[in-house]
């Protein structure tokens, strides 16, 4: 029983860390230019909801930023909590 558990636990970790890096790999090379403006614009709007520094915050602007790197709004929200937090270099 023991080993099944852990078995089941080994598994189970395999599966989450997949996922997470198949939606890590996203790329957004199909989408025209318009197409990735709207989108990472999108992010920034639905980040901006959320309470700043929060993890679900950072990842929706991270997003956005790599949609679009030229994202002005999104790179200064992004640098925000790291600006309060004292970490400037980041």
């Amino acid at each position: 029983m023991e080993k099944f558990r852990i078995y089941f636990l080994s598994i189970l970790c395999a599966l989450l860390l997949g996922s997470c890096y198949r939606l890590s790999n996203e790329t957004y090379t199909h989408l025209s230019v318009d197409e990735k403006r709207s989108l990472s614009a999108d992010y920034t709007q639905l980040a901006q909801r959320l309470e700043m520094g929060s993890p679900d915050n950072m990842k929706l602007l991270e997003k956005a930023v790599r949609i679009n790197p030229s994202n002005d709004l999104a790179w200064r929200e992004l640098s925000r909590p790291y600006l309060y937090a004292g970490l400037y270099n980041e």
